[in-house]
């Protein structure tokens, strides 16, 4: 059993951090974790599984390195289906990533460069039509965006500036267009 000083990960009841892979298991249904420590924090694989014991469905799959996210990201729904793939360079994300209906159509794509949106941000409807694009420039992280009813209407279309859609009613962060951070993964 392993616990948390300051930041580090320790064998219950001793002072040295603690160094190899520790795996939680939950009940029949709930996740089994398996993550790597080195000197008490997080380096190398973390993985989940969907079921418990039982199934070891990979619900998600990452890696740390001195305790900050660092490479590729996967995540999948309980039934193998893929969620979303991305990555992070040194805590921040970097590259495309991008979040996938059950269907394996796009939900939506963006990518970033450690951090900070270098391209477009797209994301649909599960009927395959555009719901929303933010182009942005990465210099100055200004720019426009559009907004789609799911018939394919024009719902809305305006300026972006510092994250935020600028002629929008609601003034909302891009982050938020969808209420649910496509572009996050749980981690």
């Amino acid at each position: 059993m392993l616990e948390l000083r300051q930041g580090l990960a320790y064998p219950k009841g001793s002072s040295e951090p603690f160094s190899g892979k520790a795996i939680y298991h939950g009940n029949m249904c709930d996740v089994t974790r398996t993550v790597e420590y080195k000197d008490g924090l997080r380096h190398g694989r973390y993985s989940e599984y969907w079921g418990g014991e039982w199934n070891y469905q990979e619900d998600c799959r990452f890696n740390y390195e001195r305790g900050v996210l660092h490479g590729a990201i996967r995540q999948w729904n309980e039934v193998g289906i893929l969620q979303f793939k991305g990555a992070c360079d040194r805590g921040k994300p970097h590259g495309t990533c991008v979040r996938l209906y059950d269907s394996g159509l796009k939900q939506g794509r963006v990518t970033y460069d450690h951090g900070v949106f270098v391209s477009d941000l797209v994301l649909w409807y599960p009927s395959g039509r555009k719901r929303a694009e933010v182009s942005i420039d990465p210099d100055t992280q200004t720019g426009t965006y559009s907004l789609w009813k799911e018939d394919g209407t024009l719902e809305a279309s305006g300026r972006v500036a510092d994250g935020m859609l600028i002629d929008s009613p609601d003034k909302k962060r891009i982050e938020d267009l969808d209420g649910r951070g496509y572009f996050q993964p749980r981690y």
